[in-house]
């Protein structure tokens, strides 16, 4: 499902527009599949959950290869379900290709009188409006043929049904290998690692939510000061470009204990005591 939907997402359309049952998606072009398949392009899974869905229908129904189901002629009640609507991701520069992954939905394909896809799972993603999306699949209530008599719900019932799906795109890649150095009692020093600094424009680091510094892509460091002893903080960095934003690289950091000497009793003694 992933290699067919990067063939349609990087062919060259031959008209007329869209999808030719002779030529399919296009002519496919060799060089962006191949490009696209590099970093920072990426194929990211999510999951989604139905949430509402109808009868669109019942009909007389050969069903082969449907786990729990022995091969046979049934009376079908197929029931469309779908997701809620869905944005796509907010780290994303190229959008490239959306779609389903039957294979890892619990649902059925039905094109009305067309026998199903022998038990295969089925997903396809629909766009609505507002730049959303949406996940579509159907499920089977199953009967006797002849008398009616309920079988039950395939694969699941419909409020059970669980979609993937895949996004192709090219993102801004957050960096990776956050840590800190120089730790004293009011200050550090962050350092992280990213590989594609002409790709972005810099970087935000927050503190505990808070915006404290906004970088070049060159700058690889963050010294932060006048901080608390003791105190523990929690550290984000994310790559940006333009007003694209990475997904956070997260540190949570302790500053060491704050020391104060100790006045002994005896003359020209001390102690250090921690706090």
């Amino acid at each position: 499902e992933d290699v067919a939907g990067i063939i349609a997402a990087t062919a060259k359309d031959i008209p007329p527009e869209g999808y030719d049952d002779s030529t399919g998606a296009g002519r496919i072009n060799a060089y962006d599949a191949l490009r696209y398949f590099e970093y920072p392009s990426s194929i990211r899974y999510y999951p989604i959950s139905a949430i509402y869905h109808f009868n669109v229908g019942t009909y007389p129904l050969m069903l082969i290869g449907i786990e729990g189901l022995p091969d046979d002629q049934y009376r079908v009640e197929i029931h469309e379900v779908h997701s809620g609507d869905f944005s796509l991701p907010a780290d994303i520069l190229e959008f490239l290709g959306i779609w389903g992954l039957g294979r890892l939905t619990t649902g059925y394909s039905f094109d009305y009188e067309h026998v199903p896809k022998y038990g295969q799972g089925y997903c396809t993603v629909e766009e609505r409006p507002g730049n959303k999306y949406r996940a579509k699949t159907f499920v089977f209530y199953v009967m006797e043929l002849d008398d009616w008599t309920p079988i039950g719900w395939f694969p699941c019932h419909p409020n059970n049904v669980q979609f993937r799906y895949s996004v192709f795109s090219v993102n801004v890649v957050r960096p990776y290998n956050l840590r800190a150095t120089d730790i004293t009692e009011t200050s550090l020093t962050l350092r992280w690692n990213h590989d594609y600094i002409d790709l972005i424009d810099g970087y935000t680091v927050k503190r505990d939510g808070q915006v404290i510094g906004n970088l070049p892509s060159s700058q690889l460091y963050w010294d932060d000061s006048g901080l608390e002893p003791g105190h523990t903080y929690h550290y984000e960095v994310l790559a940006r470009k333009d007003d694209i934003y990475s997904a956070p690289a997260h540190l949570d950091v302790s500053t060491l204990p704050q020391y104060m000497i100790a006045q002994s009793k005896y003359p020209k003694m001390s102690a250090s005591v921690g706090t």
